[in-house]
């Protein structure tokens, strides 16, 4: 499949070195930290500079590889593939099947639907994706990832995660210390390998949590408000 055309950014703020890339699988690299690179053809490859703080901008298909701390990278529908960098990084997908990976801290990833596979290694991050069958893994503390409907596969397994699912078939994984699951009236199968976690129950009829774990020993606590509001 080829893609032609052109993509319109308009972007405010202050003047920034801008280059905007226009030959399709063409390679483009900011020179230096706070650069904005914009992708305007199919295939293109986007490569942020070594300190970090830059704008990437992604059109069709693009491959974004950003470095250091605070970058800002958005992408337009498309399939894209996306290295945010170390730590504080935003990256904000439209619909499409992207592929995104952090390894700091603060890392802040917003997908649109599709099947989206995100693996961030850092404390403290947080995944927002639309419907589709997305797979996310957090490998850091205190993760906030939320999944909207479609057949999820999570993971957080280093502690004090908040995990809300959507509609769907899930399969969720948790380990560590201080979890919070939240049932949001999906199917979801639980493997939990950590302690004193929180299992928020659905509304009794909108969901259902298989769950594979030593929950009546390791410290667990059943939140039924939910379930219990409903009946009142």
């Amino acid at each position: 499949m080829s893609v032609t055309g052109t993509v319109a950014v308009a972007v405010t703020g202050p003047t920034l070195p801008t280059s905007v890339a226009t030959t399709p699988f063409s390679n483009v690299s900011a020179t230096g930290s706070g650069q904005r690179l914009i992708s305007q053809a199919s295939g293109q490859t986007l490569i942020g500079a070594a300190a970090g703080g830059d704008l990437l901008f992604g059109g069709a298909g693009t491959r974004i590889t950003a470095f250091g701390n605070g970058n800002t990278i958005a992408a337009l529908p498309g399939n894209h593939t996306i290295a945010m960098g170390a730590s504080n990084n935003i990256v904000t997908a439209s619909d499409g099947n992207n592929t995104i990976s952090g390894t700091g801290t603060g890392d802040t990833v917003t997908a649109g639907n599709g099947n989206n596979k995100i693996t961030l290694g850092g404390a403290n991050d947080v995944v927002l994706c639309g419907n589709g069958a997305n797979t996310v893994t957090a490998t850091g503390a205190g993760a906030s990832i939320t999944t909207g409907s479609g057949n999820d596969s999570i993971a957080a397994t280093a502690g004090t995660a908040t995990i809300r699912a959507g509609l769907g078939l899930n399969t969720i994984l948790f380990a560590g210390a201080g979890n919070s699951i939240v049932n949001q009236g999906g199917t979801d199968t639980l493997t939990d390998k950590g302690t004193n976690n929180t299992l928020v129950m659905p509304i009794a009829g909108h969901g259902l949590d298989t769950i594979t774990g030593p929950v009546l020993t390791n410290g667990d606590v059943f939140d039924l408000r939910t379930a219990m509001a409903a009946t009142s």
